[in-house]
């Protein structure tokens, strides 16, 4: 699902029907999580995507779904494009 707020944000919206979040759910976008076997992954996926959001003023969220899944939401904010030395139409293009 994607949606806009009001005309300052825009919110993403993604879920799954897998095995859901871990007890610890608090700890999912901290460098090196990972609930997979060693050496099948390495943790950093979602601390990543979490420092990307910031960098763009926004924010990620995780919440277990009650049938089970899970739900990541992205809030963006919505700004204007800025091209240097061009207009927003050229950047679209």
């Amino acid at each position: 699902m994607t949606a806009t707020v009001g005309s300052g944000s825009v919110v993403i919206r993604f879920e799954d029907n897998g095995p859901g979040l871990p007890a610890d759910a608090g700890t999912i976008f901290s460098p090196f999580f990972t609930t997979k076997p060693r050496g099948k992954g390495t943790g950093l996926g979602l601390a990543i995507c979490r420092d990307l959001m910031a960098k763009m003023g926004g924010t990620i969220e995780a919440e277990g779904r009650a049938e089970g899944g899970a739900v990541f939401t992205i809030r963006l904010p919505i700004e204007p494009l800025v091209c240097e030395g061009g207009s927003e139409e050229e950047a679209i293009e």
